[in-house]
């Protein structure tokens, strides 16, 4: 998991759509509140779950659990130019029944509700307090918590949070992080924060706000999201941590009732996050091989008399996931004295991940490479070559309906573009 920096930063305005508790500006602070973090005034110790519940569970799901935290890096994050466009300062808002806007597993609950209730129950100062911000009484916390459903956020979510100090609770704005497992009500909306048991409401608006907490690498005021209550949730489709595939899961039920087909609504394809103000958008499949090439060398056409030999090919999943890629980029070099004539194939090695989308984004690192042992001399004396380390660079690409376009920089090289389609 990604290490978080602890800081402090005063960032642009910026102001909900939703107001939850009123509509003027006033709150100065917004609190960053990483996964693990017990947060501001915690209600209850964490009701998300440990060693003991997850023995048992597939390797994977619980690579994916311990930490909890480790969530942040496992699940595709959301691109923030998917997000509906807004007005400068104002937060885009996201339908609570969207497909694929949570993560979840029918393996087991990552969210302890029965933990949470007897807790509240044996405190009933805190039940009474807890049980006030959702507009309930402490006797109706057994039921209405019964009804909730344990999901995994899958992108920065902005929120009214409320702590328990002085024997009464406490609302502050903050800033859920991505992989945080929430509980979440009949409109899909999070109501309670699992790893301190403390109750949510929509975020209040907030004029140049001052962000404080400790601030996880990639944090972004400006992409994060609010959730908007709809009707009613009839069935959720979560983004399945381990398989991403996904999961229909009816609210309120148990995480292991939690299946592959769906029963109440029609399936769906792998699952996005969308526009809370479009309807439901799933990416297609994307072809599983693309091909392409180096379309710019940058300093790998310095002395080249011929490109021998220029493919890539690239390896796409059919939803969120890894990306592969390896290629050959073979040219023909006079050099500079012309001394002498050499094939240097460059060996291509590409690692990443797609997002999902359509379009979409793919990030990784290219590497390029020639082994001593693939320089063939063709004519002249070239005296000995250096076995160089590989040079690498960070790759962000665009992919949009089977094509895969994007560039680096190397120290050496310079940039290097390059182009695939399926």
């Amino acid at each position: 998991m990604a290490v978080a920096a602890a800081m402090a930063l005063v960032v642009a305005g910026i102001v909900a759509l939703t107001g939850g508790e009123g509509d003027a500006p006033e709150a100065a602070e917004i609190f960053a509140e990483p996964i693990s973090s017990l947060g501001v005034d915690p209600f209850t110790a964490s009701v998300s779950p440990g060693e003991e519940e997850l023995e048992g569970a597939s390797p994977a799901l619980s690579d994916l659990l311990t930490p909890l935290g480790e969530l942040a890096e496992a699940l595709p994050t959301l691109d923030p130019e998917a997000l509906p466009p807004t007005e400068e300062g104002e937060v885009p808002s996201i339908d609570g029944s969207v497909p694929g806007l949570y993560g979840g597993t029918n393996e087991l609950s990552v969210c302890d509700p029965g933990q949470l209730v007897d807790f509240l129950l044996d405190n009933p100062g805190k039940a009474a307090a807890w049980a006030g911000v959702l507009g309930l009484r402490a006797d109706e916390i057994p039921d209405y918590v019964a009804g909730l459903t344990d999901v995994i956020l899958k992108v920065d979510t902005r929120v009214t949070n409320h702590g328990f100090r002085d024997g009464r609770a406490n609302g502050f704005q903050s800033v859920l992080q991505a992989g945080t497992a929430v509980l979440v009500d009949i409109f899909g909306v999070p109501v309670v924060r699992c790893q301190c048991g403390n109750p949510l409401l929509p975020p209040r608006p907030v004029a140049e706000p001052e962000v404080r907490g400790t601030v996880w690498v990639g944090f972004d005021v400006t992409a994060v999201v609010v959730v908007s209550p709809v009707d009613e949730v009839v069935e959720f489709v979560l983004d399945d941590v381990v398989s991403r595939r996904p999961l229909y899961r009816l609210p309120g039920s148990d995480a292991t009732e939690a299946t592959f087909e769906p029963t109440v609504i029609e399936p769906v394809g792998p699952t996005t996050t969308a526009p809370a103000t479009s309807t439901t958008t799933t990416a297609p499949a994307a072809p599983s091989v693309l091909e392409g090439r180096v379309t710019s060398g940058g300093n790998l056409e310095l002395n080249v008399i011929e490109v021998l030999e220029n493919r890539l090919t690239f390896r796409m999943p059919d939803g969120p996931g890894p990306v592969t890629g390896e290629g050959v980029v073979n040219r023909l070099i006079r050099q500079a004295q012309g001394r002498c004539t050499f094939e240097s194939p460059q060996q291509v090695t590409f690692t990443g991940t797609w997002d999902g989308l359509d379009p979409g984004t793919v990030t990784g690192t290219m590497s390029f490479h020639v082994p001593l042992e693939s320089i063939v001399v063709v004519e002249g004396d070239c005296g000995e070559f250096v076995d160089r380390p590989p040079e690498e660079g960070a790759v962000t690409a665009s992919y949009s309906a089977g094509t895969l376009t994007g560039s680096l920089s190397t120290p050496t090289f310079g940039e290097i573009r390059f182009e695939a389609t399926g």
